[in-house]
């Protein structure tokens, strides 16, 4: 950024060439801006990069809380199918039972009723378990979408500032080409009015011709250094133009990525 903004270049050549100090502190005070406005779009760059970081680990750790809870409910579907196939065991052991010894019948009867409800005792106490963790789960999900929210927020905080501040400069800029644009014209008008006055005057006094025309050789290198400046003045605004637009670009497309990893994943989620 500093190298595409060499704006006092116009105010160093326009003065006269006897004072070359003041030429180099105006380089200064107009070069300290820009380098201002550089660390200060560098900062918002870092911290919206920090924030993208920070929204990718979030939605890696709510992916993670989305496996847990589905390996859970596998666990607690395997556990209920075995549970079934016990139960439709234990039936047919006693279906056998009773055939073989009609006997036994009610006692065995009895005893596999009793590891029956036993069974499904357990049964419900794990699901109870498996309820509870699932709960669990949802909680800490809930937590991390809560941060991940927070985290858009501020991410979205951090563009419309870098972008408030942006504009603020462009303005600045804008205005300042304007005004150097302004400066140079006036001073153009103001070296030609005196190359005409010194034509009248060397039609009026022949024995200062010589003179006067060394003048007007000085003026016209003058204007032709100012016209100079002034086409660089017009490259650099191109320059900053093209800088700025390209910056421009680079944000829409970091939106664009972002609105795209935010969109499907929490969907998802909740149709599951």
């Amino acid at each position: 950024m500093t190298e595409m903004m060499p704006l006092s270049n116009a105010e160093d050549t326009t003065p006269p060439p006897a004072a070359p100090a003041k030429r180099t502190t105006r380089q200064r005070s107009a070069k300290a801006p820009s380098e201002e406005t550089t660390q200060l779009l560098r900062v918002y760059g870092d911290q919206v990069a920090t924030l993208g970081e920070q929204i990718a680990k979030a939605e890696a750790a709510a992916d993670s809380e989305r496996a847990e809870r589905l390996r859970v409910i596998a666990e607690h579907a395997s556990e209920r199918e075995r549970w079934r196939e016990a139960i439709g065991q234990v039936e047919r052991a006693r279906s056998g039972e009773v055939g073989t010894l009609q006997g036994d019948r009610e006692a065995e009867r009895d005893r596999i009723n009793q590891l029956v409800e036993t069974l499904i005792a357990e049964t419900s106490a794990r699901e109870q378990g498996m309820a509870r963790a699932l709960q669990d789960a949802e909680d800490r999900l809930s937590a991390v979408n809560a941060e991940i929210a927070a985290l858009r927020l501020s991410h979205a905080v951090a563009l419309d500032r870098l972008q408030a501040d942006r504009e603020a400069e462009r303005k600045r800029i804008g205005d300042l080409v304007e005004r150097l644009i302004a400066d140079t014209e006036a001073r153009e008008r103001g070296f030609r009015q005196r190359i005409e006055a010194a034509e009248r005057r060397s039609e009026e006094a022949q024995t200062a011709l010589e003179q006067e025309r060394r003048t007007g050789a000085e003026l016209e290198k003058r204007l032709e250094r100012l016209t100079g400046t002034l086409d660089g003045l017009r490259r650099d605004r191109e320059a900053e133009v093209a800088a700025y637009e390209a910056m421009r670009d680079q944000c829409r497309i970091l939106v664009t990525e972002m609105a795209r990893r935010q969109r499907p994943w929490w969907r998802r989620l909740f149709r599951s």
